[in-house]
Formats: structure tokens, sequence, C-alpha cells
């Protein structure tokens, strides 16, 4: 009986110790967010780079799930440095101030670094080695972080550590187990990701859920902390916490309702008639009502911080998620966006070196041939580009544009219009399109026509395009030159449009897409 009756205290001095972690955790939001970020931002650095490419999401996709863990291990002990003062001063029953546990304990850090890189390292080293010999060696340093913290012991706080442990070491490995166990279990939800092949989000979202199990880990040791204090040297309850700037409970600057009043009236009433007093004296009822109204308060008010706090978690671990999967998805577009630009390099660097056959070695058609496969191959180049650009997302389409046909635009539209197509890819000044385009504007005899353009207030774009070409009807309806339009694109558009009309290609489908893209219809 004496085993068992020991196996359940151990287990009830687990919960315990759980439970009033988990309850500690949401009156620490959202101020810890800014100290558990400073451990957090390496490794969403780490997963965006892993699932930047594709590749190398699929080589180290069984890797980073444990290097993630592995850095929440490492980086616990010292979050539990930062969140200790907090955490005593909530299991106290004091208020928080966000600036308090946002800033205060980042003092700390200076302090407790080198104790809990150890620690963290020491603890992973085992885990590394073997499984279980981790677990025991996690708990041999469960609170090497509250300590360095607090009594300021340097490297004896791994002493200090071995010392408070002693005799509750099983316990303490059973909490890190648990933990553990957690971040298993959310890890196995996050393979959603995995399973539907974004690889990339699955790297972001475990980065936050270990970012979790180490806030859960920090908090956990600031609990034991105390409880092993009040325990081996027989301190007070929150009497660490007066230490650390005493207790603020805010009794004084909340109400009851009328309906709390009422119905601690109508406890009192009860009491009163079980205990067979019909009015309870005048003294003890006025310490009872106090008693009751502070502790009916307090009640109130830590309901209310756990459901904002609650609340602030939810939308605090939203927003850091949908920014690293936000971060995440324009990196990856960026990279897609990068390898299409790429594949028109190449091809256009193949369509700079004629293609030969046989035939054409043995003089067969002379040159035609190896004009023609040029041009197929040109045209075929084209319609890619074209297609391409139907892929890119809308707001991206004309920097694309730009980049894409500063690569190939002499070939297809002839000289004159790579510099201002790269002056568009890099979402250049009107100014700037204008001056690349100079050459071509007095190449098509509309240097007057851009002088007049400059000097019209209300539609110069319009002004452009009745202009140029000198004397005649301009190819493009008048009615798509708007005064919003700025005269760079104008005039390239315009520009343009007069070129493929000279090469007989105005209904190609890329230059169809060009124009669209300059003079929205």
């Amino acid at each position: 009986m004496g085993l068992i009756a020991r196996r359940v205290a151990r287990n009830v001095r687990v919960s315990d110790l759980l439970r009033r972690t988990v309850a500690v955790v949401p009156r620490l939001l959202p101020g810890v967010l800014l100290p558990l970020a400073i451990t957090w931002v390496p490794a969403l650095a780490f997963s965006l780079w892993v699932g930047d490419s594709e590749e190398r999401a699929r080589e180290w996709a069984l890797f980073v799930p444990a290097a993630l863990s592995t850095w929440s291990i490492v980086t616990a002990t010292l979050v539990s440095a930062t969140v200790v003062a907090p955490v005593l001063r909530a299991q106290a029953g004091s208020r928080l101030k966000i600036a308090d546990v946002a800033l205060r304990g980042l003092s700390g850090i200076g302090a407790a670094f080198v104790p809990a890189l150890i620690a963290g390292l020491a603890t992973m080293a085992a885990f590394a080695a073997c499984v279980l010999p981790g677990y025991f060696v996690a708990a041999l340093l469960f609170v090497v972080g509250p300590v360095a913290a607090l009594e300021k012991r340097g490297l004896g706080s791994l002493g200090r550590s071995l010392e408070l442990t002693k005799g509750n070491r099983l316990m303490l490995a059973g909490v890190a187990f648990l933990v553990m166990f957690l971040e298993g279990v959310l890890f196995r939800f996050a393979q959603f990701f995995e399973e539907v092949g974004d690889l990339g989000v699955y790297f972001v979202v475990g980065s936050v859920i270990t970012a979790f199990t180490a806030l859960l880990r920090a908090c956990a040791a600031a609990v034991a902390y105390e409880q092993l204090r009040v325990e081996q040297e027989g301190l007070e309850l929150g009497q660490l916490a007066e230490q650390l700037g005493g207790v603020d409970t805010g009794v004084d600057e909340l109400a009851l309702s009328e309906r709390a009043m009422e119905a601690m009236a109508r406890r009192r009433a009860v009491v009163g008639k079980l205990s067979g007093q019909s009015e309870p004296p005048e003294e003890a009822e006025a310490m009872a009502s106090v008693r009751d109204m502070e502790a009916a308060t307090q009640r109130q008010r830590r309901r209310r911080q756990i459901v904002f706090s609650t609340v602030g978690a939810l939308l605090g671990v939203g927003t850091l998620v949908a920014l690293g999967a936000g971060a995440y998805e324009r990196i990856r577009q960026g990279r897609q966006l990068d390898a299409m630009v790429a594949e028109v390099q190449q091809a256009e660097t193949r369509l700079a070196t004629p293609a030969t056959s046989a035939a054409q070695a043995d003089g067969f058609f002379g040159a035609a041939p190896l004009g023609f496969a040029d041009g197929k191959r040109s045209d075929a180049l084209s319609r890619q580009i074209a297609s391409n650009l139907q892929l890119v997302p809308k707001g991206r389409r004309k920097e694309m544009l730009g980049r894409m046909m500063a690569i190939h635009a002499n070939t297809f539209y002839g000289e004159g219009f790579a510099e201002a197509f790269a002056v568009l890819g890099k979402d250049g000044s009107d100014s700037d399109l204008i001056t690349a385009l100079h050459i071509a504007v007095q190449a098509a005899g509309c240097g007057e026509g851009l002088a007049l353009a400059k000097q019209a207030e209300k539609n110069p774009a319009r002004a452009f395009a009745k202009a140029c070409p000198k004397g005649e009807t301009a190819p493009l309806d008048y009615r798509r030159f708007r005064p919003s339009t700025p005269l760079g694109r104008a005039a390239l558009a315009e520009l343009l449009e007069m070129r493929a009309r000279e090469r007989r290609m105005e209904a190609h489908p890329l230059h169809d897409v060009t124009e669209q893209l300059l003079l929205p219809e």
C-alpha cells in the first residue's frame, strides 16, 4: 500500500504542477510574446529557409520536426529565466502589466544565458544519446533558468538546480515527458499540411508549435521553482512574489455587480439559518462581507483576465501563423517567378545559338531552314511568355511582363524596347520609362508629340496618342488612354502597337497580353 500511495501522490503532484502551469500561461499573454519571439524568430527563419526550396523541403522533411523540437528544448531554459518573475507574481494573485511581463524578464537574460545554454545543450545531448536519460537530465536541470535569473549564481545555477530537484526528479521527469508528448500530438495534427504537399506551411506551423511548448516548459520550470523552495526551505506561498515587487491584487479598483451582492447576501442568510443564528453579529457579518467581496472580486477579475488572455493568445498565435504562412508564401511565389524569368533567359540564350542539322551541314536549302527553325522556336517562347503571364498573380503581372520582355523584347519587337521593359520590371518611375523610350520615340517621329503631351494638363496620355504618329490616325482607340494613365506607359503601348503592325503580329497572344497590361480596357 505504501508504494501505491506514493505513486498516487506523485501523480497528483505532477497533475497539480501541470494544472498550475496551464492556468498561469494565459495570464502572461500578450506580454510574454516579446521574450518568446526572441527565441522563436530563428526557428521561423530556419523553417522559411528550408521551405523556400521544394527540393530542400523534401530532403529535410524528416529532419525539421526534430530540429525544431531540439530548439524548443534548448531555448526553454532561457525563456524560463525571462518569465519566472511574472509567473511567481501571478501565482500569488498579483495583477500583471503587459510592460512588466514583456520587458522586466529581459533583464535576466544576461545572467541566465550561459547556464541556460549549457543546461539546454546537456538535455538535448542526453535525448540524442538515448531518450530515457534525456528525461532524467531534464529533471536534474529543470530549474536552472529560474535560479540563474533570480539568484544570480552564474554557473553555480547548475548545482543549485541539482540541490532543489533532489527528491522530486521523477515528478519533474513526468512533467517533461507530458510536455514532449503534447508536442508530438500537435505535430501529428500539423502533418496535415505535409500530407497535402505544402511542406513550407508545415514547417512554419511546426515552429509555432515548438514556441508554444517552449513556453509551457518555461512556465512549468518557474512554477516548479517556487514549489520546490516552499517545500525545502519552508517559505510561505507568495513570499517570493513579495520579494519581487509585491502583490497587486487590485481589489480596491474593482466593484461587484448588484447581482453578485445579492448572491452573497443569500449565501450569508443560508449560513445563518444552518448555524441557528437568524442574524449574524454585526462584526462577524462585516468581516464576512469584506472577505466575500474580496474573494468574489478576485474570482471575477481572474475569470475576465483568463478570458481576455485566452482570446489574446488565440489572436496572437493566429497572427503569428498567418504572418509566417504569408511570409513563406511570398518567398515561395518570388522563387517561382524568378524560376520563370530564368527559363526565359535560358530559352533566349538558346535562340542566340543557331540550330544546326545534318541537312544544313550538307548545304541543302542554304540558310532557309535555319531561319524557319529559329522562327518557330522564337514564336514558341513568345507564346510561353504569354501563358506564363496568365499564371502570375494579378498584382505582379506588370512586373513580370517587364522582367521577361526585357530579355525577349529584342527578339519579339526588335531593337529599342528592352531598356523600357527593364524599367517596367523594376517598377521604375514614369519619368525613367520616358527616358528609356527616348530613342524609340524619336525613331517613330513622335518627339514633338511627346513634348506636347507633357504640356497637356487633363489627359497627357491621350494627347500623345493623338500626336503620334504625326499626321496619322493613332493605331489604338483613344478611349483606352485615360487621364489616370501614366504617360510613359501610354507611350510604350502606342509605340509597341506601331511596331507590331509593321511586323504584322498585332494579333499575337503576347502582344495582346502586353497591350492589355499597359492599357487595361
